[in-house]
C-alpha cells in the first residue's frame, strides 16, 4: 500500500534524511521517499502495517525536529 504524508513545518534537510532513513529500515516498509521541498513523504508498505508506520513517522519527526507535525494525505 502506498501512503502519502505531509510533514508540516519540516525545514531541515538533515532531519528529513534521518526520518527517511529510519522509516526505510522499519519492518514492513518496502520503500520510502521524503521530499523536503514539497514536504511530502511517500511510503510503500505492507497493508497491515499502515497505522503502525504512520505512528512511527510521527515519533521520528518529533525526535528529529520538535515542531514537525504529520498529516496523512492519502
Amino acid at each position: 500500500m502506498k501512503i502519502v504524508l505531509y510533514m508540516n513545518d519540516l525545514d531541515c534537510q538533515e532531519c528529513a534524511d534521518k526520518i527517511e532513513a529510519h522509516i526505510q529500515r522499519y519492518p514492513g516498509v518496502k520503500g520510502a521517499c521524503l521530499m523536503l521541498v514539497t514536504r511530502r513523504f511517500i511510503i510503500d508498505c505492507e497493508d497491515s502495517k499502515v497505522d503502525e508506520i504512520v505512528e512511527e513517522v510521527k515519533k521520528s519527526a518529533a525526535k528529529a525536529q520538535g515542531n514537525v507535525t504529520v498529516s496523512r494525505i492519502q
